[in-house]
């Protein structure tokens, strides 16, 4: 039965205009307790790529990869044992990008305001270049689940800095750690998901796992992944394909 409701709910919400959509987005976000996951989308803005566009990180380090590597042996650790040349040669271009990051995005704009707000549980992050800690959030409520881009100063064969990526990045395959998550998804109202394809497995996870209203706000042609938990009898699933950033924007302005 509880099933059969949650369907119906998101068949509403699916019937309702767009406006309507972002509307309703926009209101759960401002009066709601949000556990924001923020993926590559809300970077893009500032000038740092996102992972699997037409000039994303993977086609980056592509230029670079040995024959028979993938693009996402990139961030395999038997591959990073064998040649860490293209890794370490990403990193420092990540790094030299960040580095000229002068107007925070939008939605790292957001994730100020609803910490500003009392609103904010958590921010869960699956980007690595450290742009959420210029917002003045908090270390403790903010979780990279990919792991951190080190800062460079070395050389690309620096080992030092080769040591720092292996220990500061997650790589494909390793255990991330959530000792907050029952947590959070106990103490918030809504899950705020901003510029993600869910293609990872973790993030994907804590968005199956939330067990009231999700909201996805994306470019691209993704979706909310299906829910593992018992859901709140009133929760509802809203994905809106607009400009990440715009509705941050309108989301702060209130």
């Amino acid at each position: 039965a509880r099933s059969n409701m949650r369907a119906a709910k998101r068949a509403r919400a699916s019937r309702m205009a767009p406006a309507e959509q972002e509307a309703a987005a926009r209101a759960l976000v401002q009066g709601g307790r949000v556990l924001l996951l923020t993926g590559a989308g809300t970077s893009v803005a500032a000038g740092i790529p996102d992972f699997r566009s037409a000039d994303g990180i993977f086609r980056r380090g592509a230029r670079a990869l040995p024959r028979g590597w993938r693009a996402e042996d990139l961030f395999r650790r038997d591959r990073f044992a064998a040649n860490r040349e293209p890794l370490m040669a990403l990193v420092h271009e990540l790094s030299a990008l960040c580095a000229r990051v002068t107007d925070l995005p939008s939605a790292h704009q957001l994730g100020a305001a609803l910490h500003a707000g009392g609103q904010l549980v958590r921010w869960y992050t699956q980007n690595i270049d450290g742009l959420e800690a210029r917002t003045g959030v908090p270390p403790s409520l903010v979780v990279p689940l990919h792991g951190m881009l080190p800062a460079t100063g070395g050389e690309i064969g620096d080992d030092d800095l080769a040591t720092r990526v292996a220990d500061e990045i997650v790589f494909y395959g390793d255990d991330v750690i959530l000792p907050d998550l029952e947590a959070d998804l106990e103490a918030a109202t809504v899950l705020l998901a901003l510029g993600t394809s869910f293609k990872a497995g973790t993030a994907a996870a804590i968005a199956a796992a939330f067990p009231g209203d999700r909201i996805l706000v994306t470019m691209g042609n993704y979706d909310l992944p299906p829910r593992r938990a018992s859901a709140r009898p009133d929760a509802r699933d809203l994905v809106l394909h607009v400009d990440v950033q715009a509705f941050c924007a309108a989301a702060i302005a209130r």
